[in-house]
């Protein structure tokens, strides 16, 4: 009777140890649900773009536009023309599109004649100080465009003033891309005034040579 007991009693002890290692070891029991908890850390949230300068921030909306409505507004910004915002059937969505269009318009419009003073037309500081930068960037392109532009002539006034003195030893002080042009002139003239196509041989490139050469073949056909 008393070795029963005494297994009775290991059996028990034997139970409580091994659902006390099952827990111990993540392991849940059948009276106790597993409970699936997110963790905070791990929540992802949606990421929000920021807005445009000047333009309505309609970020937190949440809103999803119909295709129509998108096809709508992508037109009226590429076409530059607000009647096709028209089309849109959202009212806050055909408000933005009609807005980005004006707003488009005032900054072409500011940098294409170079005025910062017509950004001031725009609804916002932000959206101002946006145009008046490309402005500025307009305003310093033209500038260096100009520049170039001037030296380009300079190089040409400059040349033609070498080739009728006929001085071939100054074509080397022009930019390296006037040089051959200017020897050519010079050596082309000479050969066809005095007969003599050996006179091409005279250039510091051998392609002007040829050119020299096959011009004078041409012009004396």
């Amino acid at each position: 009777m008393n070795s029963q007991k005494t297994f009775i009693l290991s059996a028990f002890f034997l139970t409580t140890i091994l659902l006390a290692g099952c827990q111990d070891n993540g392991v849940q029991s059948a009276t106790k649900p597993a409970q699936n908890t997110p963790s905070k850390s791990n929540t992802q949230q949606p990421a929000v773009s920021a807005p445009i300068p000047g333009m309505p921030d309609f970020s937190q909306n949440n809103v999803t536009y119909s295709a129509t409505d998108t096809a709508a507004f992508s037109s009226a910004q590429q076409l530059k023309d607000p009647t096709f915002c028209d089309k849109i059937s959202d009212a806050a969505y055909k408000e933005e599109c009609k807005q980005t269009i004006a707003n488009d318009t005032v900054l072409n419009e500011a940098v294409s004649k170079m005025d910062a003073t017509l950004c001031d037309k725009l609804p916002t500081a932000d959206a101002q100080g946006v145009c008046k930068i490309n402005v500025e960037a307009a305003v310093k392109t033209n500038q260096e465009d100009l520049a170039q532009k001037q030296a380009t002539q300079d190089e040409v006034t400059k040349s033609d003033q070498i080739v009728k003195s006929k001085d071939l030893s100054q074509c080397k002080n022009l930019e390296q891309s006037f040089v051959m042009s200017c020897e050519l002139n010079i050596l082309l003239n000479e050969a066809l005034d005095q007969k003599k196509p050996e006179l091409c041989d005279q250039a510091t490139d051998p392609k002007t040579v040829e050119q020299c050469k096959t011009q004078y073949q041409q012009l004396n056909e």
